[in-house]
């Protein structure tokens, strides 16, 4: 009909201005517009820092999980880093994304409160990554291979849309099936 090959031409125009696969862009317009079940395949606990998820996180976690992407608003202290690695491990076993790469973007003065959480994802993903916030330029390129997980924290301390590296963490998102 003359309404589907107007929606797969506009498709396929954003899909060349993002440089985005047509595949990857109705995959992440279907997580938009559908009801999607929170998936059950997020751990409860993990090993290292030996936490024990509360049950808000676990559900948390379930949720950003079963989804190709996930924007976390909670309060400073609630666990978002730990939410994070344990959706990032559901995102793997619902096979929302492989687990050749596992990246995740800090400010600086967060970095060292990862270090823990890196050793759990390191079990589930084959390379894992923590880089400042303030060194995406040093990503050049990154956004051409596609595939695994991204992890964003403090996203919001970017200052507004419209700075470099907030540009930069937004340019990257593409080159990752999955986000939280």
């Amino acid at each position: 009909t003359s309404t589907s090959s107007k929606v797969l031409q506009a498709a396929e125009e954003l899909s060349d201005k993002l440089n985005i696969p047509i595949t990857r862009l109705f995959s992440f317009a279907k997580c938009i517009v559908s009801e999607t079940k929170p998936a059950t395949t997020a751990p409860t606990t993990l090993p290292f820092p030996n936490f024990k998820l509360d049950p808000y996180q676990v559900t948390a976690a379930n949720y950003a999980g079963g989804r190709v992407g996930t924007l976390y608003k909670v309060e400073c202290g609630l666990g978002k880093s730990a939410t994070s690695t344990a959706a990032a491990i559901a995102a793997v076993r619902n096979k929302l994304c492989n687990n050749e790469r596992c990246l995740i973007i800090s400010p600086l003065n967060a970095m060292p409160q990862w270090e823990p959480y890196i050793l759990t994802l390191k079990q589930h993903f084959k390379d894992v990554q923590l880089v400042s916030c303030d060194s995406l330029h040093l990503l050049g390129g990154l956004e051409y291979s596609i595939g695994g997980a991204l992890i964003i924290d403090e996203i919001h301390g970017f200052k507004n849309y419209g700075s470099d590296r907030t540009v930069l963490a937004h340019k990257l998102r593409p080159a990752f099936e999955w986000c939280v």
